[in-house]
């Protein structure tokens, strides 16, 4: 059987795209691979994280027998990852066979990095839903009146934190479960693991399934259930839904004393700026996570891609602006994962001050094509640590929603002292009619109302000036000390 150069080509570009996490198309890759190199049979053998032995993978045609196959090392960046076994291989096709084993070699790193990207990104998703879930139920506790308006926060973000059909807050009764707020229509087995985790004080699953944790407290027992439809719960989800209802079991402790702690002002500033505190040492730690991880793996990725691409071009190899234009990819995405980084936590706002953290949030406005200016944001610089970065964060969201919403042509952030220190931010926007903000806020716009939250946790107010037609100003204002 002859070899078909322009097949191999072919074969070779299949693999380049292929998932290890797709048998069907690993296969019929070989099987392109064993008609263009004219051999009867070929075998990928993966390298094995922990142990670091080969194991068998994907094959096509006839299997090798003892001593009978051509043996491939696939290795990218001088690491081993892998072996590919040919059959029958034509006496020609031994350097065909070794291009084959490049691509292929890249293409299985490739995709652990990818599936590895993956992993780390629905790690990532799980812990920003639990981390909002938790502001969330922590910030309702000084918007909500009862215990059962508490307990429908509580529920809302539980049946979100395990993307689960239905959750409810529940307590045993003398006739049975008597339930505070539910999300949803939960089975009826539901209520069952309900009473078993308030009554035993430990998570309870059953079939469905249904998770239950008992909510800790020193009233009444209770619990916290989802309800879902994924089949088999993993351990992970039970462990979050129970850090989330010990979350819930101090929210509705602090509830109960929340008469005595609003008259305690200057005790609830305090926890308020812990709270923020912890938001921000969240952020940055997921940050250094993207940064350490994800980040350091496409860099390291874009060399080694810089590195065949120089290969190939030394070997006269097809292939060359394949992967100079994968290379490309992974510097574009270090250099969106960079920006979420800033998004996060930006260094620039404790290294260089918080004139040069916003003059990087206005040079993404421009990319946009909004022409921006900066007047005395160098006062700012006289707050605190925590006025700052609430200072910033208002900026971040006005400036995001002027760019998103406003249909503006020029964008000015200003900052200064009078009665205290105030920071604005403007735009020739669209504007709006301020009496439509409650309607706004009640279909789902809390922007608005999210800035005037994060400033009276740190003892400001926000101003918002807008008419349809005439722009809009956004003013934070800090009391003078």
């Amino acid at each position: 059987m002859g070899m078909s150069p322009g097949g191999l080509d072919g074969a070779l570009a299949a693999i380049a795209g292929v998932r290890l996490g797709d048998p069907a198309g690993v296969e019929e890759c070989l099987a392109r691979l064993v008609r263009a190199l004219g051999a009867q049979g070929a075998a990928v053998h993966l390298k094995d994280a922990t142990s670091g032995d080969l194991h068998p993978g994907p094959a096509a045609g006839r299997p090798a027998g003892p001593g009978e196959a051509l043996e491939v090392p696939l290795r990218v960046g001088g690491e081993t990852v892998g072996c590919l076994l040919v059959t029958g291989l034509p006496d020609a096709g031994a350097h065909d066979a070794r291009r084959a084993g490049i691509a292929l070699g890249l293409a299985i790193r490739t995709s652990q990095l990818f599936e590895g990207l993956q992993a780390r990104a629905r790690d990532l998703d799980r812990e920003v839903r639990q981390l909002m879930a938790m502001q969330e139920i922590a910030r309702a506790v000084t918007r909500v009146e009862s215990p059962e308006e508490l307990a429908l926060v509580v529920a809302r973000q539980a049946r979100r934190l395990l993307r689960g059909t239905a959750a409810a807050v529940v307590r045993p009764g003398p006739d049975g479960p008597v339930v505070l707020a539910q999300e949803g229509t939960p089975r009826a087995v539901a209520w069952t693991a309900a009473l078993a985790a308030a009554r035993s004080g430990r998570v309870q699953v059953l079939p469905g399934p249904e998770v239950a944790v008992p909510i800790p407290g020193d009233g009444t027992p209770s619990a916290l259930v989802v309800d879902t439809d994924r089949g088999v719960l993993p351990d992970d989800d039970a462990d979050r839904l129970e850090t989330l209802a010990q979350q819930a079991g101090i929210a509705l402790a602090n509830l109960r004393l929340l008469d005595d702690v609003r008259r305690e002002q200057e005790r609830r500033s305090a926890v308020a700026a812990a709270l923020v505190h912890a938001q921000e040492e969240e952020r940055s730690r997921i940050a250094e996570d993207l940064h350490d991880g994800p980040v350091q793996e496409l860099v390291g990725l874009g060399l080694i891609l810089d590195a065949l691409a120089e290969e190939l071009r030394a070997a006269g190899a097809p292939g060359v602006e394949a992967a100079a234009r994968a290379s490309s990819a992974a510097r574009g995405a270090v250099g969106a994962l960079r920006e979420a980084i800033f998004d996060l936590h930006p260094m620039s706002l404790q290294q260089l001050g918080f004139a040069a953290a916003v003059r990087v949030v206005l040079q993404r406005a421009e990319a946009r094509g909004l022409a921006t200016a900066m007047h005395g944001l160098d006062a700012a610089d006289a707050l605190g640590a925590h006025g700052r970065t609430v200072a910033f964060r208002i900026v971040q969201e006005a400036v995001a929603n002027a760019v998103r919403h406003s249909g503006a042509a020029t964008l000015t952030v200003s900052a200064g002292e009078d009665d205290g220190l105030w920071v604005e931010v403007t735009d020739d926007g669209r504007g709006f009619v301020l009496d439509e903000i409650p309607t706004r806020i009640d279909e789902g716009h809390l922007g608005l109302d999210a800035m005037r939250a994060r400033a009276r946790l740190a003892g400001a107010d926000v101003d918002v000036r807008s008419e349809p037609g005439r722009g809009t100003a956004v003013r934070l204002r800090f009391p003078a000390a």
